[in-house]
Order: structure tokens, then sequence, then C-alpha cells
């Protein structure tokens, strides 16, 4: 779910959703009031866990439409519209599909540690471009969790799904994201075989299945779980 918040700059003065803001010396300087009516944004972004779509006026007229995500990261108003009919980000922008294919491509031909190293950079790249909590970033996070755990580390590929899924929950579960990330998790766990690393991921698999997101869907994964933590404590000093 996006927020919405108008930003205004007129000669007189800056307004954010119709507060004005002070500024130094009762002076208007077009760019700091823009600056400092954009951290006003970012900072509520941040703060509740969620898009801001942005609708900006400077005082010579030009509107400007913004996104804001959570991160702080602010990109322009067409990546929005990107994402207004695929809020999850599954229709990943062609710049990055080659790679994609490279990583499957990978897979398939049955090198999982160069696809592991694919997925990795992928992550890296988009992260840079489009910020940590852009759908696109997490679409490519899952994409990475799933490589992981193709090639035999099931320990690696809960915690990024565990992070994928904590973060669609941040900024607002689109399409269910957060339930299909927190799932895959659960099963990547199930495959951990290493008592040590099994409690540990455990223990934080738990407290993603009781976000609010999962709602009481999540029970009977929490019990069997907790039900297999209680037998591997008595494993571990």
């Amino acid at each position: 779910m996006h927020h919405t918040m108008t930003i205004e700059v007129t000669d007189g003065g800056v307004w954010v959703d119709g507060a004005q803001l002070p500024l130094p010396g009762g002076v208007v300087d077009v760019d700091a009031a823009r600056a400092a009516a954009l951290q006003v944004v970012v900072d509520a972004a941040r703060e509740g866990g969620r898009p801001v779509n942005v609708t900006a006026l400077d005082p010579d007229g030009p509107v400007w439409q913004l996104h804001v995500q959570p991160d702080g990261t602010v990109r322009d108003g067409h990546v929005r519209d990107e994402l207004h009919d695929d809020p999850a980000g599954h229709r990943i922008p062609a710049q990055w599909r080659a790679r994609l294919a490279e990583i499957d491509t990978a897979v398939i031909g049955g090198r999982p540690r160069a696809a592991v190293v694919l997925a990795h950079q992928l992550v890296d790249d988009i992260t840079a471009d489009s910020g940590d909590r852009h759908p696109w970033a997490l679409q490519a996070l899952e994409v990475y969790a799933q490589v992981l755990l193709v090639s035999g580390d099931a320990a690696a590929a809960v915690g990024q799904y565990i992070a994928a899924a904590q973060r669609w929950a941040e900024i607002g579960d689109p399409a269910d994201s957060y339930w299909r990330a927190a799932c895959r998790a659960f099963e990547a766990w199930r495959a951990c075989a290493d008592v040590a690393t099994a409690v540990w991921s455990g223990e934080r698999l738990v407290d993603l299945l009781r976000l609010p997101a999962a709602g009481d869907r999540s029970l009977p994964a929490v019990r069997t779980v907790v039900d297999r933590l209680d037998g591997l404590y008595t494993h571990v000093g």
C-alpha cells in the first residue's frame, strides 16, 4: 500500500500536506526549500515503513511526480507508474532480464556456485540502482535465496528468504509477497541439517512468522518450527 503526500514550494514558503515548514531566516531558496520538504517525506516513509508517492509543485508551475521508498530512495514518478499494475515487481525490467537468464543457464548447466556469484551480483546491482526495499531488488533477493538452496546451502537460503520477507512486510506486502517469501524460508529451514544453524535460523523464522502480516495462517508453521526447536535444544549446549 502506498501513501500520498504533496509538496508545494512558492515564493512565500514551502508546505508539506498543507503544513508550512520553517525556513532559516525566512528566505525562500527554492532548492533548499524543496530539499527540506523532501526530507520530511523521506522521514515519513521510513517511520511508516511504506512507500510514499509525492506530488511536488514549484513556484513557476511545474509539477513533479516522485516515489520515495522506506529506505530513503527517491525516484521519478515513472518508476511508480511501472509498478502500478505490478506492485510486487514480477516484471523485472529488460536491463536485468538477461542477467536472470544467465543465472538460469548456470543452474541448468550444473554450475550452481557460478549461479550463486551471478545472483549475488544481481542483487547488489539492482539494490544500488533502486534501493534495497524496491520490489525489483526483493525479487532478485529471492532468486539469490533459491540459487543458494539449489547449491546446497540451505542455511544461507533461509537467511536471504527471511530478509526478503521482512522487507516485503515493511513496504506493505504487495501481492502477498511477504507470505510467499516466508513460506519459502520455512521450506528451506526444513532442509537445514546442521543443528546449531537450524536453531539459530529457526528462532529468526519464528519471529518472521509472527509478524502481523502473517495473521493466523502462520500458526501451523510456527508450531512445527517450535516443536523441532524443542528437540534441537537438547543437542546444543
